[in-house]
């Protein structure tokens, strides 16, 4: 599985941040969790801190490390097309320049630093063990990234690989701070619905890099804010319990029974979702099939 990273969009490189600035502000913003979790949290390696290269350093949380790199290549990414469905970004932000400087903040097992960043050497090489823990890997990227945004006022925008979501710096720390201990989860999944002839579908985008299922709800007559409710409170529950649901488990809600039907995606048939059947579909197919048998009987 390919690693976790968030890019940071800059204005400029800046000098100031440097990994003791970092830890400091990861002390101060989550110290006692910290002191709970981990038997020690240090700045591992450091290199390229000045007023033009751009900062590569490491902080390992025992086993697990974060890496902050400096980035001098185009990622490519269409910043606006990420603008326009993000909850955390307003319409009056200026977008990011994707070729401009940015940060990416990845997790690896192992510090790899040889070569030149993001040229196949950093994340392209990073040692990811076979049994990783995607859930804490994310949640300290996410730690990493809001203590980083409270270190400098270079970064325009956080872009979510996960979710291809962009946020302005301010929401995502606040979001980020909002539900600590936990995974900001609306940051790293995108929950997509739409409405389309009073027929309402809804997905996840970035359920499956965390090592879980994306959610579908396809052709539901319900109203959306129900079908969105039921979506995200299913993802809610695996991101607390892990892949608990089942093929052909029934999810009580407060909208009615969904039957669960773990199947290739509607969208991308090399990928496997968890489809949630609505209550209205689960009763006309029961219809339809006793209709289907009364026509045979005659």
């Amino acid at each position: 599985m390919d690693p976790l990273f968030v890019t940071l969009f800059q204005t400029r490189i800046d000098p100031g941040l440097t990994a003791a600035r970092l830890l400091e502000q990861i002390r101060a913003d989550w110290g006692e969790l910290l002191d709970s979790e981990f038997d020690s949290v240090v700045v591992e390696t450091q290199r390229g801190e000045g007023p033009e290269s751009p900062p590569v350093f490491v902080i390992a949380f025992d086993e697990v490390r974060v890496l902050v790199a400096g980035v001098d290549v185009p990622q490519g990414l269409d910043v606006a097309d990420a603008a326009q469905g993000s909850p955390l970004w307003s319409a009056e932000a200026e977008l990011p320049d994707p070729d401009g400087p940015s940060l990416v903040v990845a997790a690896s097992s192992e510090a790899v630093l040889a070569g030149p960043v993001f040229d196949d050497a950093v994340l392209g090489d990073a040692v990811l063990g076979d049994d990783r823990d995607l859930i804490e890997e994310a949640t300290l990227i996410s730690r990493v990234v809001t203590s980083l945004l409270a270190c400098t006022d270079s970064v325009r925008a956080v872009y979510m690989h996960t979710s291809e979501q962009i946020a302005e710096p301010s929401a995502y720390r606040r979001a980020a701070l909002e539900v600590s201990p936990d995974l900001p989860l609306m940051l790293w999944v995108d929950f997509m619905v739409a409405d389309e002839a009073g027929l309402v579908s809804a997905e996840t985008i970035g359920m499956s890099e965390l090592g879980l299922l994306d959610i579908e709800v396809t052709d539901s007559t319900l109203p959306a804010e129900q079908v969105v409710k039921v979506v995200v409170d299913t993802a809610v529950l695996m991101y607390d319990d892990g892949p608990v649901i089942g093929d052909g488990d029934v999810l009580g809600t407060d909208s009615g029974d969904f039957t669960a039907r773990i199947a290739p995606s509607k969208y991308d048939a090399d990928h496997i979702v968890l489809h949630l059947v609505p209550p209205t579909a689960t009763a006309n197919r029961a219809e339809r099939r006793a209709a289907a048998r009364k026509k045979k009987r005659r």
